[in-house]
């Protein structure tokens, strides 16, 4: 009778240890999933920061182009004002040569 109770007790303490074990097993696992998580949110922090300050640069370059375009087409228009008024004064000067202003 007492080596049976001394081997239900060392199978009862087998078991808790077991026990004790897969709690442990689980709980690394829990801890390796969190871990896993909060890399996962860290990249996609990461991955959103990078986006952010690509939009950013974007813009800025959106910004430099719409810049460069209102200065072309502010040179384009003063050339075109130029070319215009050239146009006139030449065309002055040949209305004046046709009227024969010196007869």
């Amino acid at each position: 009778r007492q080596t049976e109770t001394k081997e239900e007790r060392m199978e009862a303490d087998y078991d808790e240890l077991m026990r004790e074990l897969s709690e442990e097993a689980d709980d690394e696992d829990g801890l390796r999933e969190e871990a896993d998580e909060a890399d996962a949110r860290q990249r996609r922090i990461e991955l959103v920061n990078d986006q952010m300050e690509r939009l950013k640069a974007f813009d800025e370059l959106e910004k430099r182009k719409e810049k460069a375009m209102r200065r072309a087409q502010k040179a384009n228009g003063k050339k075109a004002k130029e070319e215009s008024e050239e146009e006139e004064s030449e065309e002055e000067f040949e209305d004046w040569r046709s009227m024969n202003a010196f007869r």
